[in-house]
């Protein structure tokens, strides 16, 4: 019916370890992943994968193709904070979220990047279209 209708059915990685309330963790992720049709694949939120200390790399090289989408954000690794990718003093540094971004863009290339940010006065337009602009350039397409 999905496939029908133009739809992709997609999976989030949710829950978070501190709370008890994760679903899986990262293996049972993959493995469920991997195993469902290729027209159902998930969506990586990249702040849950922080916080519950996934190795994200390992992650995307896995799942390559059946990512469809990811929400983009950084934390400080004790909350879900939708903090933007690189904000100094997160758990993620700048680097780190620059050899994430590559990687994405090396194993799951037609993925939907979703920036996710929490509102406050540490975002404005400016830091938004910088944050872009960084991550366009890493991937090429600046």
């Amino acid at each position: 019916m999905a496939r029908a209708r133009g739809a992709r059915p997609t999976v989030e990685n949710v829950g978070f370890c501190f709370k008890d309330t994760i679903l899986f963790d990262e293996d049972e992720f993959s493995d469920l992943i991997l195993g469902l049709p290729a027209h159902i694949g998930c969506l990586i939120d990249i702040g849950h994968m922080i916080v519950n200390r996934w190795d994200a790399q390992r992650v995307v090289r896995a799942l390559g193709s059946h990512i469809f989408s990811y929400h983009i954000h950084n934390n400080d690794g004790t909350r879900d904070g939708h903090r933007p990718p690189y904000e100094p003093g997160l758990l993620y540094t700048p680097a780190q979220m620059d050899a994430l971004f590559a990687c994405m863009e090396a194993y799951s290339p037609d993925a939907e990047w979703i920036l996710e940010y929490e509102p406050g006065p540490h975002i404005s337009i400016e830091s938004v279209r910088g944050d872009l602009r960084r991550m366009l350039e890493l991937a090429g397409k600046a």
